[in-house]
Order: C-alpha cells, then sequence, then structure tokens
C-alpha cells in the first residue's frame, strides 16, 4: 500500500496526531499505510503550531518534498492567479505543488491531497482542484474509512467502534478550532460526521458477508 502518496496540509496532520492510537496516533498508523508528504512550508507551520500535549512521533523533516520541475515561486506564479508572500493559504498552495510535481516527477498517479480546512478548498485551492482531477481530495474523515477498511481486513484492534471514536474526535477538534462556528456550520459538520457514520457501517457489513 506504500505505492499511495498522500499529501498532507498542517490541518490534517494536527487533527489526526490528536487521536491516540495504541502506542502512537492515527496519524502514525496512516503513515504505516501510505506514503506521507508535504511541502517545507506545511512543515514550518507543523512547528509553529505543536506544543507538548500533541507529541510529534514522526520524522517530519523525511517527509518533505521539494519540487523538482520547477521551484516553489515558479510553480506558484504558473498555477495561482492572486499571489500574496504573507497569504495564511501558502501552506496549502505549496502543498498542492508537492502533489502536481510528485506526478510530473516521480510520475506518481496514486495521489491523495489531505486537508480539512474547507475555506481554502473554496478559496485557493478552487483555481487548480478541478484543473487537475488526478490529485484526490480527502479530508481526515476519509483517512479513518482508509484505515479501518485496511486494518479491519488484517484484524486488527482498529475495530469499528475505534474507528467511529476516531470520527467523533476529528469532529471536536474541527469544532474546537472553530470557535467562531456558526451554527448553522456547525449542523453541517454534525450531518457529516453522521454520514461517514454510516459509510463505516457499510464496510462493516461488506466485510462481514464476505468473511
Amino acid at each position: 500500500m506504500k505505492s499511495m502518496y498522500v499529501v498532507i496540509d498542517t490541518s490534517s496532520y494536527i487533527n489526526l496526531s490528536a487521536y491516540q492510537y495504541r502506542d502512537g496516533t492515527l496519524l502514525n498508523v496512516l503513515d504505516e499505510a501510505v506514503t506521507l508528504r508535504y511541502s517545507s512550508t506545511v512543515n514550518q507551520e507543523v512547528a509553529r503550531h505543536w506544543n507538548n500535549s500533541l507529541p510529534d512521533s514522526l520524522s517530519r523533516s523525511a517527509k518533505i518534498h521539494y519540487p523538482e520541475k520547477y521551484n516553489q515561486d515558479d510553480y506558484e506564479q504558473r498555477l495561482f492567479d492572486s499571489i500574496n508572500p504573507s497569504s495564511k493559504d501558502k501552506g496549502e498552495k505549496h502543498n498542492f505543488i508537492v502533489a502536481l510535481d510528485l506526478f510530473l516527477i516521480q510520475k506518481q498517479s496514486n495521489l491523495i491531497f489531505l486537508l480539512d480546512d474547507d475555506t481554502a478548498l473554496r478559496g485557493c485551492l478552487n483555481e487548480v482542484k478541478g484543473t487537475f482531477p488526478f490529485v484526490k481530495i480527502w479530508n481526515s474523515f476519509d483517512a479513518v474509512l482508509f484505515l479501518y477498511f485496511l486494518q479491519h481486513k488484517k484484524q486488527s484492534l482498529f475495530t469499528l467502534e475505534v474507528a467511529k471514536d476516531a470520527l467523533r474526535q476529528l469532529h471536536r477538534q474541527t469544532i474546537s478550532s472553530n470557535p467562531q462556528t456558526a451554527q448553522e456550520k456547525a449542523k453541517e459538520w454534525e450531518k457529516k460526521l453522521n454520514s461517514y457514520k454510516t459509510y463505516l457501517d457499510r464496510i462493516y457489513k461488506l466485510n462481514r458477508r464476505y468473511e
């Protein structure tokens, strides 16, 4: 499964690290299943957000991908209509550049762009996500579905209840990181959580049927 490349954004990195699983975190489980990569900008963002309550068990520097076809600034100029050196969207932009460069230079076709920032999807990434459809967009809930399906097949301790608990904690993490969330938005996220619980049940039924 290591042939799958997941380019992970700061938001998902922190959210998946917040869920403790056995001797590590959900991020560690994902790291074992796929090849994680991110931009140097995201690495800097993660370092700025980090604190002692979230033990960093990954070797972050080893997962940085430095673009090869063009340098980061050249890529940005070619891809995005709006360029702002101090923009808070730099991490998301540079991560998309990483995904595109992996496709162009290393010929990686199984590419996932993992982020939990809906604002970036509707904003800066809206310009490019439809242009390059070979980069699939995931959020942390999708990562839980993926890991549950894989781990269940291995008969591990990553049970249905563990997966549902992970979804609930990810939901709480998303809400707590957005204290100004409007009531309508909170309802959307609650609906999203319930949908993913249903998806987990469907995976469970599939596996049970063919055991």
